[in-house]
């Protein structure tokens, strides 16, 4: 069984990814569905669908409800109950930390199976997850689930405790000024504050990705994606195994089932590279960035 993952900070592009690998008929995804614990729903603020209905009103989420009970697992979409989460104690603190350096993690793995609701949990969770997505590509008639809610301990969890699960990533990377300033809009802070966000998660998926083996990891950049889509996805379709002819010559959201940022309500339209940071970031703001983070953008192969 073959599980993708993109992993990268958010607002780089995640979501159109998902929308694009979504239209081949041998890759299914449901967006970050399946890392989401709990949903609450009340009127006017429930979790949608991207068809425009409430998750819990959605047809075909509730087909998928019905099939996985049918093999005798409890499920809802209020609580799918496949994120790796156990409490605030110890035990949850050491599954939750952001994916970090050697030593952290080979104290991690040594603490996992020393603390007996982490262990119990994982191993719950990762039965469920491969029961879950077994049930989800039979409903497709799928060969690769695709999971993009960018949760890199989740990625590691599959990797190093889910024998039956092939374990794929793709690292989408974008110019982090344009990170920084999708952040500072969409989260109303400040530039300093939106920098050290991208950093940290940045910094987390560089580690995340060196601990797996090289032919599992497949770089991809934002802005070959949008300014190159057929090219980067007939190399994603490759990578994951796929015949990059099955794609289609146009791209439509609609038909689709994803959960996660707002852009899956909005239809897909023209696909255009979004640089306005270039109008948006001022000469402090680039300062600020330069001197906190312009080693790491450039690490990923962007200029000053």
């Amino acid at each position: 069984m073959k599980c993708a993952f993109i992993v990268s900070p958010s607002y780089s592009g995640s979501t159109l990814l998902s929308i694009l690998l979504a239209h081949h008929p041998d890759l299914v995804t449901l967006g970050e569905f399946l890392d989401n614990q709990a949903r609450r729903f009340r009127e006017g603020e429930g979790d949608f669908c991207s068809c425009g209905a409430k998750l819990d009103a959605c047809p075909y989420m509730s087909d998928l409800s019905g099939r996985i009970h049918a093999k005798g697992i409890p499920f809802t979409v209020d609580y799918p109950d496949t994120a790796f989460l156990c409490g605030d104690g110890l035990p949850g603190k050491v599954l939750r930390a952001y994916v970090r350096g050697p030593l952290f993690e080979a104290a991690r793995r040594l603490a996992i199976p020393l603390l007996p609701l982490a262990r119990s949990t994982v191993a719950r969770v990762v039965d469920r997850n491969t029961k879950v997505i077994a049930s989800i590509l039979e409903k497709e008639n799928a060969k690769v689930y695709l999971d993009s809610a960018k949760n890199n301990n989740r990625v590691l969890y599959f990797h190093r405790y889910a024998p039956r699960m092939e374990v794929k990533v793709i690292w989408l990377i974008r110019d982090g000024r344009g990170v920084v300033t999708s952040i500072r809009r969409h989260a109303n802070c400040d530039t300093a504050t939106a920098i050290d966000k991208w950093v940290t998660t940045q910094t987390s998926v560089i580690r995340t990705v060196k601990y797996l083996p090289r032919a599992n990891v497949l770089t991809m950049r934002y802005e070959d994606l949008c300014t190159r889509p057929g090219d980067a996805l007939a190399e994603a379709c490759r990578f994951l195994g796929l015949d990059p002819a099955q794609l289609p010559e146009s791209y439509s959201a609609e038909g689709l089932h994803l959960t996660g940022n707002n852009m899956r309500l909005k239809g897909l339209g023209e696909i255009r590279i979004d640089e306005r940071w270039k109008s948006a970031l001022d000469d402090g703001d680039l300062a600020l960035f330069a001197a906190r983070a312009g080693a790491l953008n450039r690490e990923l192969g962007y200029g000053e």
